[in-house]
């Protein structure tokens, strides 16, 4: 498999963006939203993700009316 193709299943796989924007022009969900979160995987002392990252996400969906979240651990 060359790089371009591994680079292309990587991003689709991990943040499936263009298949979700496909679902929503076809009526299958709503419209996709406009912010993207990540966070690291492995945080040694969680308390800033906690009590401030979280529940900056979390009023930012709210702002944006997501009804839905897909969380993929990568």
């Amino acid at each position: 498999m060359s790089a371009a193709a591994r680079q292309w299943l990587e991003r689709i796989c991990a943040l499936p963006l263009e298949r979700l924007e496909e679902l929503a022009r076809q009526n299958n969900i709503g419209e996709v939203a406009a912010s993207h979160y990540s966070t690291m995987g492995y945080i040694l002392d969680p308390t800033e993700l906690l009590d401030d990252t979280t529940p900056k996400i979390i009023q930012n969906l709210k702002d944006e009316e997501v009804d839905v979240l897909a969380l993929v651990p990568v």
